[in-house]
């Protein structure tokens, strides 16, 4: 185990996405509602200045790890004909009218809003129980 870690809990089920949570870290609330925790948890330690591997739990079980540099350049994508796939993540321009979160009347609290990109990953950015290797 690694000196990062946050921990996700699960706080609302609501609207098509499903499942929300709130991300904690360092005795804190790092991010107050994301449905994609890991990664928007990445990109909030990243703007902080930590990296490294991090150490996701939920409550007291350890579920997976990540590198946070490595994580924070990814999303999940989501939509009625595809199932969830990890693809680049990349920032709205200042000239972006609407995010995704104001469209769909959810704010977007304790992250930065970020668009995603088209081109698909490998799903295995994140670590299993195993830890880095």
């Amino acid at each position: 185990m690694t000196g990062n870690r946050i921990t996700i809990e699960p706080i609302d089920i609501s609207g098509e996405r499903g499942q929300w949570y709130r991300v904690h870290h360092a005795g804190t609330v790092l991010i107050e509602r994301t449905w994609n925790p890991e990664y928007d948890a990445a990109r909030a330690l990243v703007a902080q200045g930590i990296t490294g591997t991090v150490d996701v739990y939920r409550g007291d079980r350890h579920v997976s790890s990540f590198v946070a540099e490595k994580a924070a350049k990814l999303t999940i994508r989501e939509s009625e004909l595809t199932g969830p796939k990890v693809i680049t993540w990349k920032a709205f321009s200042r000239d972006t009218q609407t995010s995704p979160a104001a469209a769909n009347d959810q704010p977007a609290t304790g992250v930065a809003i970020g668009q995603i990109g088209e081109t698909a990953l490998p799903a295995v950015p994140m670590l299993g129980r195993e830890g880095c290797r």
